[in-house]
């Protein structure tokens, strides 16, 4: 099986989306991570720096995904909207009963706990409206957002813009789904 560019786009940013729950995995265990354990400047950071450091990584690779997908798949798409409403708090809960899940693992290398969180990762990849869902693009601005189109389709857009009641139709939109799509 090939992978495309577009499908490779949309594992990064289910990816992404998912790095959240890893986060508070890895917070909460506070494990030797291999590489970083062997870093003598790492090893004695005090533990609230470190935490910050994962922080900081979760952040930045959101940003990198937003980054390659503006910048990968093409914005050709246009929606005329009918109506629009917020979708946060939609996908909130299931986003919050993953994290939940992942502050009841223990031990980052046990097979146990390895195979939870990728079976976890699989079926978040098979949520497809949800698995886009990130909280971390909150950090860049963007906000998620349910239209219902003129010819009687809904979507999710995520996009940057904030005052949306006198909008009537989004432009440049990138297709990450039938279903979803990101503003540029």
């Amino acid at each position: 099986m090939r992978i495309t560019k577009e499908r490779l786009i949309k594992i990064l940013l289910s990816a992404s989306s998912f790095s959240g729950i890893l986060l508070f995995f890895v917070l909460k265990n506070n494990p030797d991570i291999p590489y970083f354990s062997t870093l003598q400047i790492f090893v004695e950071m005090p533990l609230i720096i470190k935490n910050i450091f994962y922080i900081i990584i979760v952040i930045i690779f959101a940003w990198f995904v937003l980054f390659l997908t503006k910048k990968i798949l093409p914005s050709n798409w246009n929606l005329k909207i009918k109506s629009i409403k917020p979708v946060e708090s939609a996908f909130l809960p299931a986003y919050i009963g993953l994290f939940v899940v992942a502050l009841e693992l223990n031990g980052i290398f046990s097979i146990e706990t390895n195979t939870i969180l990728i079976i976890l990762f699989i079926f978040w990849i098979f949520l497809e409206n949800i698995s886009y869902f990130n909280p971390f693009f909150l950090f860049f601005g963007y906000r998620f957002y349910e239209v219902s189109v003129t010819n009687g389709g809904i979507y999710t857009i995520i996009t940057k813009k904030l005052n949306l009641k006198e909008i009537d139709n989004f432009d440049n939109l990138i297709m990450i789904t039938n279903f979803t799509f990101l503003e540029k």
